[in-house]
């Protein structure tokens, strides 16, 4: 009876161990396969307001052509008008955030990752600011390709 017992005890905790939620592999594959599938293109450009509420903006024509590829070695090419900026990425344990660094001027940025789809990569920078004389909390860029 004590055999029996132990086996059932064996068989229910293989099975508990097959059922488990998520691969944190198959997670780390799909976000990365998502993030590097090409070059993402400014789209929309939004600001929180002390309010909570979201305001669209007009893309400035600085940041028109926007556009920012993420390579699977875990680097990054940018172009923002006539500019260009490379550095390297890497997302967080919990792929919400990533970190980027611009190795030209060595600054650091940790947006969140909102939104990672095939067609749509949304960042959120928690960052106060005033754009055209309104105070914003917020800015959440929303990027296609």
């Amino acid at each position: 009876m004590k055999q029996v017992f132990i086996t059932l005890v064996c068989i229910i905790l293989i099975i508990m161990q097959g059922c488990k939620k998520g691969d944190a592999s198959t997670n780390t594959v799909a976000q990365i396969s998502l993030l590097t599938s090409g070059t993402w293109k400014l789209t929309m450009l939004e600001f929180e307001n002390l309010n909570g509420t979201w305001t669209t903006v007009a893309i400035p024509s600085v940041q028109a052509n926007e556009a920012v590829s993420f390579n699977t070695d875990n680097t990054y090419t940018s172009v923002v008008g006539s500019s260009s900026a490379h550095g390297t990425w890497q997302f967080s344990p919990d792929y919400k955030q990533l970190t980027i660094v611009n190795q030209i001027n060595n600054q650091t940025q940790t947006p969140l990752v909102s939104v990672l789809t095939s067609t749509t990569l949304q960042l959120l920078s928690y960052v106060s600011q005033t754009v055209n004389g309104i105070s914003y909390y917020a800015e959440r860029d929303t990027f296609g390709h």
